[in-house]
């Protein structure tokens, strides 16, 4: 027992007390590990290591009257250091008996776990923070559900016994809790891997809900894998609202692509309208020249046809002095009477034909001055719708080139919603 005792006390943080809970001696790493020196302890009781509420408390009275029946404890105990810091201590308090049987002291052997014990803690208050705020399920390490918390059964729609003890595929759609995708995802969780990201998921009802989520396994302190939890939050409002978004931009990338089309197709159609309004141009002004010289040559025929009258005229006049020296001549001049009289007739009808034609060149030289005018109005008209046509041409074009840019930028913004 001494040997034990030597070994321990090299070790092993340790401390005797009466049986009454006196100190009676500390070894150095029991001082160590509460900050006070040996000789500050000796002959203190026990409760300077308690906070007052545990040291004044019936219980603890309870805990050394049962000490000192020879009864023994172990457990996790929170005490305090001499700088009144709390400190988490795992310990044995176990009762020395003396000859007769008595309880001649108390011996207590510790280790600092207060390291443990805290992060033990954080870890409680993060899982009760997640129980809070997400929702959680356990799965055993095959997939059947083990248990899951009020905002999982409330997302999904389940009551707690309608869970437990089913696997994980009810949750799934049919199609892929049949797929090696499926099994895939079980495997990898079985190896210890750990997941996080979006699954698609059923609800009770059948409608469907997306989870942000991961699995998480858990291990044993011999490395087995016994647990996954799963954390998880509803987003399945912001998944679909992103499809809206993908859906709307692809719709708006077709319209645009459809608009440039469109618009490449009239800025076509015009620049072929605008050529044959150039070619139309082009023929009419031609025809406006054609007209024009037509005209000089009408004029120039009248100027002919009045220089007939003129000789006509004269013609008839010549006849008419023929014909009187012929008559003065008598007998002998009756032939030359025939001849002039045949010449005054001919220039009679000449005049008479010369008119004629005078009066239909006239109302030729007065068409072709109208058609002229109206020409020069088509042509003045013409020359405006080839400007418009002109300027509708840079518009579309304009047009073209804004619906090209827009095209890229849905297009890119399409392809971001895709990713």
């Amino acid at each position: 027992m001494q040997q034990l005792f030597r070994g321990l006390d090299a070790t092993t943080a340790l401390i005797e007390f009466s049986a009454d809970g006196t100190i009676l001696k500390a070894n150095p790493l029991f001082c160590q590990t509460m900050g006070y020196r040996a000789d500050e302890l000796k002959g203190v009781h026990h409760r300077v290591f308690c906070p007052p509420e545990v040291a004044n408390g019936a219980e603890y009275q309870a805990f050394w009257r049962r000490l000192k029946s020879g009864e023994s404890f172990s457990g996790k105990f929170r005490r305090l250091t001499r700088e009144g810091r709390p400190i988490w201590l795992e310990a044995t308090y176990f009762p020395v008996l003396g000859k007769a049987g008595e309880v001649v002291k108390v011996v207590k052997i510790a280790s600092d776990i207060t390291g443990r014990v805290e992060e033990a803690d954080r870890t409680r208050r993060l899982l009760l923070a997640l129980d809070r705020s997400m929702a959680v399920i356990e799965f055993d390490r095959n997939g059947t559900i083990l248990s899951a918390n009020d905002n999982f059964l409330t997302l999904m729609g389940y009551r707690l016994d309608e869970l437990v003890g089913t696997p994980h595929r009810a949750l799934c759609k049919p199609d892929y809790a049949a797929s090696p995708a499926y099994r895939q995802f079980w495997d990898s969780l079985q190896r210890g891997e750990y997941f996080g990201g979006q699954c698609e998921r059923v609800a009770r009802d059948g409608r469907t809900v997306w989870l942000e989520a991961t699995y998480n396994p858990i291990r044993d302190e011999d490395g087995e894998l016994t647990r996954v939890y799963k954390f998880a939050t509803d987003v399945t409002a912001t998944v679909e609202r992103h499809r809206a978004e993908r859906e709307a931009a692809h719709a708006a990338c077709e319209i645009s692509r459809g608009s440039e089309k469109l618009s490449g197709e009239g800025e076509r159609v015009i620049l072929e309208a605008i050529a044959k309004m150039d070619a139309l141009t082009a023929k009419v002004r031609a025809a406006s020249t054609q007209v024009r010289q037509l005209g000089e040559q009408a004029n120039g025929i009248t100027s002919i046809v009045n220089t007939i009258k003129d000789i006509a005229d004269q013609t008839n006049l010549l006849a008419l002095n023929a014909a009187i020296e012929a008559a003065r001549a008598g007998s002998a001049g009756r032939g030359f009477a025939v001849v002039a009289d045949e010449v005054r007739k001919l220039a009679e009808r000449t005049t008479k034909s010369t008119v004629e034609i005078a009066d239909m060149i006239e109302a030729i030289r007065a068409e072709t001055l109208s058609v002229i005018d109206g020409m020069a109005g088509s042509l003045a008209e013409v020359d405006e719708g080839t400007r418009l046509a002109n300027q509708a041409g840079q518009a579309i074009g304009e047009i073209r080139l804004g619906a090209q840019r827009v095209v890229e930028v849905v297009s890119a913004l399409s392809s971001q919603l895709t990713r």
